[in-house]
């Protein structure tokens, strides 16, 4: 009798430890199929605050800045990459107009700026001024002429944000900081990190 109720206790162990198993292996693949995405929102996240925070120190302009305009950018059909590319552009013009280059000065001179206006402001500000005035202008043929000789062909590219005029580009910026999508330079910073 001894011998038989260990063996009936045994087997019942047996499938006790069998279905705990089990349930532990389930548990187990729930946990990763809970930790993978999280995992994979963290190494984005990171990837993207180490991408701005290079984009920031490369262009001058602050973190929120670029995250918010590349919001705006991108519901506009460009990118930050192109983005990126018309900040900089800005900057080297902006360089020659000080220099006294026609270009540029004739390039800022069309939106009522010359580099005297301009020279105070932050990158930031002189892209939010510039842009508001490209988008001001009504003739698509200078439009698209200023938008290239001041951001070049990224500039172009940017066309479709800049129509929307200064009002519907601030409602886009708007919608990013709303969203949580506007980086400031210490998380850019954590995220380079």
């Amino acid at each position: 009798p001894l011998h038989k109720g260990l063996k009936s206790a045994a087997k019942s162990l047996n499938s006790y430890s069998a279905n705990v198993g089990k349930i532990g292996a389930g548990l187990v693949a729930a946990g990763s199929g809970i930790l993978a995405p999280i995992t994979a929102a963290v190494f984005h996240f990171a990837d993207a605050g180490d991408q701005i925070d290079k984009m920031a120190a490369r262009t001058g302009a602050s973190t929120n800045a670029l995250t918010e305009w590349g919001f705006a950018a991108e519901q506009s059909g460009a990118s930050s990459e192109v983005l990126e590319k018309s900040f900089t552009r800005l900057q080297k013009n902006l360089f020659d107009a000080q220099a006294g280059t026609k270009k540029s000065v004739d390039a800022l001179k069309q939106i009522g700026f010359t580099w005297d206006d301009l020279k105070d402001k932050s990158p930031d500000e002189q892209f939010e001024l510039v842009s508001g005035a490209i988008g001001k202008l009504e003739n698509q043929t200078i439009k698209a002429g200023v938008a290239n000789d001041l951001f070049g062909r990224s500039g172009v590219k940017l066309l479709p944000l800049f129509n929307q005029g200064a009002a519907g580009m601030e409602a886009l910026r708007q919608e990013a900081r709303e969203l949580g999508l506007s980086i400031g330079p210490e998380q850019a910073k954590a995220a380079a990190d």
